[in-house]
């Protein structure tokens, strides 16, 4: 991978020391969707440290108060281990509330629909933002419990616990439960032997890659001659993607005005007909570096060859930046950077089936 170049456009900087506060405040005047809010600045120590306890208390707190946004991302750190023990029938019940509240909200907006879609956006909102502040435990967690429901002596409540949460949690389009529960399917014992599992496993993929799923991409590109999908489906739940190593100065950022500069960038998917036909090629990436150091808007520039630009863009979305700043306060900055595919570089699977990575 090649550095982005110098080329960076600033915009305003977030204050998020002073959301923080608007929170705080807010909180003390019985507004529930604070506690949300200001749990996840908590959880990554935006705008002051990071309290991972007291963010989860603040979540939980605005689920108790009836948030469908913080009862969906309760249910998720119990069904991931995050933050709360690991416990599928409490995931399985808070899913079930957060359905309820779904319920109660379509009802009350009948006649507002603006309101209810303003309600969808700030609910999607908050878990994804959820999903990028607790990205790396988080992800970590939801695997590891997707493996030990994969495995052949696991215990038929959990499976049947564990399953059925994905296939809600897949229902709402979320690429990540997509993903894992289609790995679900083809890793399983339990669910290989169902030819009807496995057909749906293939359209979950496609609609998780569609959707953004880089791990999603990584099954369907690595089931090459000799490696099926089920065995890609499995080392994806195993072995982390590819990436290059972190910056030593990752967590350094002196004062003054910086441009973004990557401490995790992960190799692109190299496209299989591509690899096959030995075509070599490079896409420009058009993106936006947060104030939280991650990539937002990402897109080819054009010309471009359709299957590199869509590996190009999902490999730069996994991303992660030391943030611009300007005057010693984090801000958004537009950036192009290349991405370019050899066919040296880095891959899971050789084109013969043999296990690139051991």
């Amino acid at each position: 991978m090649r550095k982005p170049p110098p080329r960076a456009t600033a915009g305003p900087s977030i204050d998020y020391a002073a959301a923080r506060v608007h929170y705080q405040k807010a909180l003390e005047g019985n507004v529930p969707s604070a506690g949300l809010r200001l749990g996840l600045l908590l959880l990554d120590g935006w705008g002051g440290p990071a309290d991972r306890a007291g963010a989860v208390q603040l979540i939980q707190s605005s689920a108790e108060a009836g948030n469908r946004a913080a009862q969906r991302i309760v249910s998720a750190m119990y069904f991931a281990g995050f933050g709360l023990p690991h416990d599928l029938e409490l995931a399985a019940a808070w899913q079930q509330r957060a359905e309820e509240s779904d319920v109660a909200a379509v009802a009350a907006a009948d006649s507002l629909p603006e309101r209810l879609r303003r309600h969808d956006y700030e609910a999607e909102l908050a878990e994804r933002w959820f999903e990028l502040a607790a990205e790396n435990d988080y992800r970590a967690g939801l695997t590891a419990t997707v493996a030990s429901l994969a495995q052949a002596d696991v215990e038929s409540n959990e499976l049947t616990l564990g399953s059925q949460w994905l296939e809600n949690a897949a229902a709402e389009s979320e690429p990540n439960a997509q993903w894992l529960l289609a790995s679900l399917y083809l890793v399983s014992p339990q669910f290989q032997q169902q030819a009807d599992l496995i057909v749906q496993a293939h359209t979950l993929l496609i609609n998780a890659r569609t959707g953004g799923s880089y791990d999603a991409a990584r099954v369907i590109e690595n089931e090459v001659p000799g490696v099926s999908l089920e065995q890609a489906a499995d080392q994806s739940l195993t072995s982390p993607a590819r990436s290059n190593a972190a910056y030593p100065d990752a967590a350094v950022l002196p004062s003054g005005d910086l441009q973004p500069k990557p401490y995790r960038t992960i190799y692109p998917l190299y496209p299989r007909s591509m690899r096959i036909a030995h075509v070599e090629g490079q896409v420009v990436v058009d993106f936006i570096v947060d104030p939280t150091g991650r990539v937002r808007r990402a897109f080819a520039v054009k010309p471009y060859q359709t299957e590199f630009a869509e590996a190009a863009v999902l490999s730069v979305n996994q991303w992660r930046f030391q943030p611009g700043r300007r005057d010693g306060h984090p801000v958004f900055v537009h950036l192009q950077v290349p991405v370019v595919f050899q066919l040296n570089q880095p891959s899971e699977f050789n084109l013969d089936g043999t296990p690139a990575i051991q």
